[in-house]
């Protein structure tokens, strides 16, 4: 029995238990995501310009009818693209109101990117697509719909 319980013994101590450098490093990883962080409402509007940014930059002169080309970009950013027209169809309140303004904005004003709360959790990110006409001047021809929840808008801010 004394030497069952040595030999037990000795195994047990005998496997160190370390752990790979790559496994160190996805342990670092993931305390470090899940430790509390303060941010401001000026670093979430940041963070969520520049996510924004990104993903229409990528859209942007590409045909976006392909629904692999935005599923993978929803996977990848796991967030929700729309491409808001005026006669886009399950528009939510807050799209509606920045379609208005991006369709009846004055002729020579410059239409902007957008970052605005779309309910509790999440933020929407718009860039409006504008099509120059034969005389110089700019229309309004959709917009870039990006809602993005906040929590991956905070993980994604550099410290």
């Amino acid at each position: 029995m004394n030497r069952c319980l040595t030999v037990g013994l000795i195994i047990l101590f005998g496997c160190g238990g370390t752990l790979t450098d790559e496994q160190r490093k996805k342990a670092k990883k993931d305390m470090a995501d899940h430790a509390l962080k303060k941010v401001t409402e000026a670093q979430i509007t940041e963070s969520a310009f520049l996510l924004g940014r990104t993903i229409a930059k990528f859209l942007e002169g590409k045909s976006v009818s392909s629904s692999v080309v935005l599923d993978s970009l929803q996977s990848k950013y796991q967030s929700r693209i729309t491409m808001l027209s005026t006669t886009s169809k399950f528009k939510s309140e807050t799209e509606t109101q920045l379609l208005d303004a991006y369709v009846n904005a004055p002729a020579n004003t410059e239409l902007t990117d957008n970052v605005q709360r779309a309910g509790k959790d999440s933020i929407l990110y718009t860039k409006p697509i504008t099509k120059t006409l034969p005389d110089g001047s700019k229309r309004f021809n959709y917009a870039i719909g990006v809602t993005i929840p906040k929590k991956i808008v905070v993980l994604s801010i550099k410290e």
